[in-house]
């Protein structure tokens, strides 16, 4: 029984212990580095590209925004090229979309010149949801406009603004909450989702502590959006015939150049698109908080233990097929756990532990073939030693 029990811990005993552990803790560091790296870090807006192209189409039974456009012909043809846009036409064409009864309307149109006070008196005002320009804009916080000349209290209203967080400048990303030079506001998009989930008693709001995360736009083509333009909303005999009941209504601007998105997915974007994704992405529950620092950090401690067990409990064969089998299989595993971004950095330090582990077997190998092959040059040493072990102690 001794006799087992003492073999048994010879075949579990660590072939590395704490050294092996101590060598890929420095894997992990050299990690950590390089994602303080500019072009590392943009691995993470590649990947976030990758998906967009990938999985662009929302899945069955999602909810839809209804997008009416005022198009370049409708901005010269019912506006005259005025901006400000005259306050009764706009006022005429949001009565006309009130018709519809739907769950929330979101004007994405700028609205802060005092001729809009007149729009405070709209039938369902309480449906309405103004967007607020970003007059400036700061490391820590925003500096919104007015909405309606001089934003009523009685008004709902979110910021329109999205996070400058990536080197090429495109809108990847959104928040649903911002500091501002008046207070934490919600962002425009987060108010209409919100708004519509007052009014149709679906979904939930989230904790506070949750509203400043920076998370995913999931930009999605398929299927086709509904959408309108302002000359067909207002021209006589149309009706939405219940299209538009209970729904979201997006009203916005395409005429005007300095209000393009470049995004990942379709090149550049009028603002009213961007908003469209960024909103079904929260009523549809689809909502993926963005990869950050701390995430990564964490994973490099985790995977490293991980690893580190792996190779020092079994064999090196062994543990290098487990590892890129991981590699591989963890893409639906890290997709379906809406962590897809953090597929890149798991294979990259999976590569760099098995690249360290494959120097040290290596050293290993070479050290027991040199080993062998002195031993075959001076015979004697090993004979002596063997017979000088074998001679009973006196």
């Amino acid at each position: 029984m001794r006799y087992h029990f003492k073999r048994l811990a010879t075949q579990l005993k660590p072939r590395r212990g704490w050294r092996g552990m101590a060598a890929n803790l420095v894997v992990c560091y050299a990690f950590v580095v390089l994602l303080g790296q500019h072009n590392v870090w943009e691995v993470r807006d590649f990947v976030f590209d990758l998906q967009a192209q990938l999985f662009h189409a929302l899945p069955v039974g999602s909810r839809q925004v209804t997008i009416v456009s005022i198009e370049q012909d409708d901005y010269k043809q019912i506006f005259h090229d005025q901006s400000p846009l005259n306050d009764q036409k706009l006022r005429k064409l949001i009565e006309k979309i009130l018709e519809g009864n739907p769950a929330a309307l979101g004007v994405d149109i700028q609205t802060a010149d005092p001729q809009f006070q007149s729009l405070d008196n709209l039938p369902d005002l309480n449906k309405v949801v103004w967007a607020r320009a970003s007059i400036s804009k700061s490391e820590d916080r925003i500096d919104p406009g007015d909405v309606l000349g001089d934003s009523p209290a009685t008004l709902i209203s979110g910021v329109a603004v999205f996070p400058d967080d990536s080197e090429d400048s495109a809108t990847r990303r959104y928040q649903r909450r911002v500091n501002t030079t008046r207070g934490a506001e919600d962002t425009f998009a987060w108010a209409i989702a919100k708004q519509s989930w007052k009014e149709s008693s679906k979904g939930s709001v989230t904790s506070p502590n949750d509203d400043f995360v920076v998370r995913d736009v999931r930009y999605t083509d398929f299927p086709p959006r509904p959408e309108h333009t302002a000359s067909q909303v207002i021209a006589p005999g149309f009706g939405w015939n219940g299209s538009i009941d209970g729904k979201i209504v997006l009203l916005g601007g395409r005429y005007d150049a300095a209000d393009k998105h470049k995004t990942p997915y379709a090149g550049e974007m009028d603002g009213v698109d961007v908003l469209a994704n960024a909103i079904e992405t929260e009523i549809n529950h689809r909502s993926q908080a963005s990869v950050t620092r701390l995430q990564l950090f964490f994973l490099a401690i985790s995977q490293v233990l991980v690893l580190n067990w792996l190779f020092s409990w079994k064999s090196f064969g062994l543990a290098l097929t487990i590892s890129l089998i991981f590699v591989l299989d963890a893409v639906p595993l890290f997709y379906l756990s809406g962590s897809f971004q953090l597929w890149p950095y798991s294979a990259l330090l999976t590569i760099l532990v098995i690249m360290e582990e494959g120097v040290v077997h290596f050293n290993h190998k070479v050290n027991e073939m040199m080993r062998k092959y002195f031993a075959r040059k001076d015979p004697t040493s090993e004979g002596e030693g063997d017979k000088e072990a074998d001679t009973p102690h006196k």
